[in-house]
C-alpha cells in the first residue's frame, strides 16, 4: 500500500493518455510497450514509467476489446431478427421507449444495444425475452465543437450498436436474479405508492439506482445548482447505509453480547450492507468506488492495520481502472475520485491548522461546511469545466442548505422504508412517503435556485491561454492559508469565466456549417457579430437539433446573443428549432423565406435587394423576389450572399432549378469561394448552369449520415467536382469551419469530425 500513488497516478496517466489519440495504436507497438514496461518494473526508480506504459496497454487491451464488439460498419443499416433480454429499465418518452438489451444465442451481434421503440403496444421490462427485428447502426453520432460526443458514450457504456425496432414479440417475462428481482420489486412499489412527478423519480434514482424516470428538467435543474451528485447513488449514499447498518450492528452487540467483539462485527455488517446496497443499485462507478475504499478500510479494521486515506484512495481508483479499463473514460470515475481526494487533503489541512474547540460554535461550524463546498467548487473547477463546460456557482449553498436535509432524513427513511416490507410495509410506505416529502421539498428549492440570473452559467471552451488557467483555481485548495500565489486562484476562475475563443481577425468572417444531420444549421461570425441562418431538424419526441446542436456550439463559442436569426425557408429540417433558439437567446432581428406564420414569428421577410454590412462584410438577400419565381415551399429559401471584399460566400437553402436559373441568367452570380449546395444535393438542384455560374473553390453538403434520399447524389457531387469544387458534406466531416479574409480569401478550412477525431470515432 506504501507505494500505491507511486504507481496509481502514472497507470491511470497512462491509461488516459491513449484516450486522447485518433487511433489506438497497432498491436506490435503495444506488445513492444509491454515488454519495456515489464522490464522497468525491476527498479524502484523507473517503476513510474512501467505504470504508466502498462496503465496504457491494459487499456488498449480493453478498448480493442470493445471496438472489436461493435457492428462492423459493412452492415451498418441493416435489419436483424433476433431474441434479446431487457437488461436495464427502460426509459419512456413518448412516443419512444428507451431500451438496453442484450441478444440472446446470437452470433455476430454485440454484447449490448441501445434501441429506440416506437409507440409500443407493451413496454418492455427488464428481464423479459423478445423476439425483436431491429435495424442496426454502428456507434456513430453527430461531431460539432460543444456538442455530445454520442459514440464516445456508447463506446464506454460497452454498446457495439444502437438502433430502433420495426416488430418485436414478448417471448417470456424471463428469469430475474436475485438483484433484479429486488430492484424491480422496488421499482413497482414506488410507483405504486407514489405519483408520477420529479420527488417520486429521484427517490428510485437514490435508492435502488433506477433513473430512468428522471426528467431532463430534473437534470439541468441539478446541474445547474451542482447537486447532481445527490440525484445519483454515490459514496455519500453508501457511506449512509454503511455507517447505519454498522451502527445498528454494534448497539444490537452492546446489548445482547457486551462482552463479543463487536467492533469487528459492526465493521464486517456495514462493509456488507455497503456493497448490498451498492449492488441493488447497479453498481455505478461512485458506489463501486465507496465500496472499494470501504472494503479497504474493513481490511485494515479486521486486520488491526492504520491505512493512509490517500493511499486507500489510490487503491481503489487502481483496482477499479484494472477490473474494468474503460472506466477512464467516464466522467463519474474522474469526479467520484477527484471529489475525495480534495476532501481528503482539506481534512489534513483541517487537522493541522484548526485548534482544538474551533467548531464548538454554530457559526462556525457553518461558515465550515460553506468553505468545505467553496474548496469542492474550485477543486473541482478544472473537471468540471473541460467535461461540462459549466460554472455551477451555487453548489456551495444549495449542497449547504439541502445535504443535511438529504442526509438525515431522505436517504436513511428511504433505505428503511425499503427494508420494512412484508408484513413491516405499512411502516414502510410510511417512511417511504416521508422520503418523498422531503425531496418534494429539497425540489423546491433547488428549483427557486436554478431560476436565479446566471444560475449554472455556461462557460465558452478554453483554448489558448484560458486552457492553462484553467487549473489555477485549483491553489486555493492545494497551498495553505496565507501562501503566496494563493489569491491567484480567483484571478484565474474570473479569466476562465470571461474567456472566449477569439472572434476572426478584422476585414475576416468564419462560417461555420453544423453537423444536425439531414437539414441545415449555419453560423456566420464576424469580430463583432452573429448570424445564425436555420436551425436544423427536429427529432421524435419532442427535441430539434437546435438544443442538441446548436445552441451548445454557441455556447461553447462564448456567443450569448444573435444579431440576426435567417430561417431560410419552412421545411421542418431548417426551421424546427426556431422556438427554442427565441427561448433560449436575445436576437435582435430575425427574417425568413416565407411569410410570417408560415414560420414562426419574424420581424420581416426576407427580399431580394435587402443588405448591410457588419465589421466591414457584406450581406446581401438575392432571393426571394416579390412577385418573382418561388413564393413558397423550397424555392421561398432566402438566398444569402456574404462577402469579405473579392471573396464571397453563397448559402442557399433549399432553392431548386427554376430559382437557380433566375439567379444564373439574372446576372447576380459571381464566383464564390465557398457554396452550400442547394437542396442537400438533390437532383432537384444545383443544375448545370448554377454550379459553371459559381466557380465555387468548396461544395459543403448539410445531410445526415446514410440518409433515406441518398443526399448528395452521385451526378451531383460530380458536376460540382467537375466544375472545380472541392465537396465535403457534414455526414463525413462533423462541422465544417471556413475562414474568408479580404486580402488572403479563403484562409481556413476544418474538418471536425478529422480535427477532433478520438479512436473510437468512426472516420466515414
Amino acid at each position: 500500500m506504501r507505494n500505491m500513488l507511486r504507481i496509481c497516478l502514472p497507470a491511470l496517466a497512462g491509461a488516459a493518455s491513449l484516450s486522447l489519440l485518433p487511433q489506438l495504436p497497432p498491436t506490435a507497438g503495444a506488445w513492444v510497450a509491454a515488454a519495456i514496461g515489464l522490464g522497468l518494473t525491476t527498479t524502484r526508480r523507473t517503476q513510474p514509467l512501467a505504470a504508466w506504459l502498462l496503465g496504457l496497454l491494459l487499456m488498449w487491451s480493453a478498448a480493442n476489446q470493445q471496438l472489436a464488439d461493435q457492428l462492423p460498419s459493412a452492415q451498418d443499416g441493416n435489419t436483424f431478427k433476433f431474441i434479446a433480454e431487457v437488461i436495464e429499465f427502460p426509459r419512456e418518452e413518448w412516443p419512444q421507449v428507451r431500451l438496453l438489451v442484450a441478444p440472446v444465442e446470437a452470433p455476430g451481434l454485440p454484447e449490448r444495444l441501445r434501441l429506440t421503440y416506437f409507440e409500443p403496444d407493451r413496454v418492455p421490462q427488464v428481464g423479459e425475452l423478445w423476439a425483436l427485428t431491429a435495424r442496426l447502426r454502428s456507434p456513430r453520432g453527430n461531431r460539432n465543437p460543444g456538442g455530445f460526443d454520442y459514440a464516445g458514450w456508447l463506446h464506454r457504456q460497452g454498446v457495439g450498436a444502437s438502433g430502433y425496432v420495426l416488430t418485436a414479440e414478448l417471448l417470456t417475462l424471463g428469469s430475474l436474479s436475485f438483484v433484479q428481482r429486488l430492484r424491480a420489486h422496488a421499482v413497482q412499489r414506488l410507483s405504486r405508492l407514489l405519483p408520477e412527478d420529479d420527488a417520486s423519480a429521484t427517490l428510485l434514482a437514490i435508492s435502488v439506482g433506477a433513473r430512468h424516470q428522471v426528467s431532463r428538467a430534473a437534470w439541468n435543474r441539478y446541474a445547474a445548482t451542482g447537486t447532481s451528485h445527490l440525484m445519483a447513488i454515490s459514496g455519500l449514499h453508501i457511506g449512509l447505509a454503511a455507517a447505519g447498518a454498522g451502527l445498528l450492528a454494534w448497539l444490537s452487540m452492546a446489548f445482547c453480547q457486551p462482552r463479543g467483539n463487536s467492533r469487528d462485527t459492526a465493521t464486517a455488517i456495514a462493509l456488507l450492507a455497503a456493497v448490498v446496497y451498492a449492488a441493488i443499485s447497479g453498481f455505478a462507478v461512485p458506489a463501486q468506488r465507496a465500496c472499494l475504499m470501504l472494503g479497504l478500510l474493513a481490511a485494515g479494521v479486521l486486520r488491526r492495520q492504520v491505512l493512509s486515506p490517500q493511499e486507500v484512495l489510490a487503491a481503489a481508483a487502481l483496482l477499479l481502472f484494472m477490473v474494468e479499463p474503460l472506466v477512464i473514460l467516464s466522467p463519474g470515475y474522474w469526479l467520484s475520485f477527484m471529489a475525495v481526494a480534495v476532501l481528503l487533503w482539506l481534512a489534513r489541512e483541517r487537522q493541522a491548522a484548526v485548534a482544538p474547540g474551533a467548531f464548538a460554535h454554530a457559526r462556525r461550524w457553518l461558515m465550515s461546511l460553506l468553505q468545505l463546498q467553496a474548496m469542492l467548487l474550485l477543486g473541482l473547477f478544472p473537471l468540471t469545466t473541460l467535461l461540462f463546460e459549466r460554472l455551477a456557482w451555487l453548489a456551495p449553498a444549495a449542497n449547504l442548505l439541502v445535504l443535511p436535509v438529504f442526509s438525515i432524513v431522505t436517504v436513511p427513511l428511504a433505505l428503511l422504508g425499503l427494508l420494512l416490507d412484508g408484513p413491516l410495509a405499512v411502516a414502510g410506505d410510511l417512511m417511504l412517503r416521508l422520503a418523498y416529502h422531503s425531496l418534494q421539498l429539497i425540489n423546491h428549492l433547488l428549483t427557486w435556485l436554478a431560476g436565479w440570473p446566471g444560475a449554472g452559467y455556461r462557460l465558452a471552451t478554453p483554448t489558448g491561454f484560458a486552457s492553462i488557467m484553467l487549473w489555477l483555481p485549483m491553489l486555493w485548495v492545494l497551498l495553505p492559508r496565507g501562501a503566496p500565489g494563493r489569491g491567484l486562484a480567483w484571478v484565474a476562475l474570473v479569466f476562465v469565466v470571461v474567456s472566449r475563443p477569439p472572434p476572426p481577425p478584422p476585414g475576416c468572417f468564419d462560417l461555420y456549417t453544423l453537423d444536425v444531420g439531414q437539414g441545415l444549421a449555419n453560423v456566420v461570425r464576424t469580430p463583432t457579430r452573429t448570424l445564425l441562418f436555420d436551425t436544423g431538424p427536429a427529432f421524435r419526441g419532442g427535441s430539434n437539433s437546435a438544443e442538441h446542436v446548436v445552441l451548445p456550439f454557441l455556447r461553447s463559442q462564448g456567443i450569448r446573443q444573435l444579431d440576426m436569426l435567417v430561417i431560410s425557408h419552412a421545411d421542418q429540417d431548417h426551421a424546427s428549432g426556431m422556438a427554442s433558439v427565441l427561448a433560449a437567446l436575445p436576437v435582435a432581428t430575425s427574417m425568413t423565406g416565407e411569410p410570417p406564420g408560415v414560420t414562426a414569428s419574424s420581424d420581416r421577410q426576407c427580399a431580394a435587394g435587402q443588405h448591410w454590412r457588419w465589421d466591414g462584410i457584406d450581406f446581401a438577400i438575392l432571393h426571394p423576389e416579390r412577385g418573382g419565381v418561388g413564393t413558397d415551399g423550397n424555392n421561398a429559401s432566402c438566398v444569402l450572399l456574404i462577402a469579405a471584399g473579392k471573396h464571397r460566400v453563397l448559402l442557399t437553402g433549399d432553392i431548386e432549378r427554376p430559382v437557380e436559373t433566375r439567379l444564373s441568367y439574372g446576372g447576380r452570380l459571381r464566383p464564390v469561394a465557398v457554396a452550400l449546395v442547394p437542396h442537400h444535393g438533390s437532383r432537384t438542384s444545383s443544375s448545370s448552369s448554377f454550379v459553371a455560374a459559381l466557380q465555387a473553390e468548396v461544395a459543403v453538403v448539410s445531410a445526415g449520415y446514410r440518409n433515406r434520399w441518398g443526399f448528395p447524389k452521385d451526378d451531383v457531387v460530380t458536376r460540382w467536382q467537375q466544375a472545380g469544387a472541392k465537396v465535403l458534406t457534414t455526414a463525413a466531416s462533423g462541422a465544417i469551419q471556413h475562414r474568408l479574409c479580404r486580402e488572403q480569401g479563403l484562409v481556413l478550412e476544418l474538418e471536425y469530425r478529422k480535427s477532433a477525431a478520438r479512436y473510437w470515432h468512426d472516420r466515414g
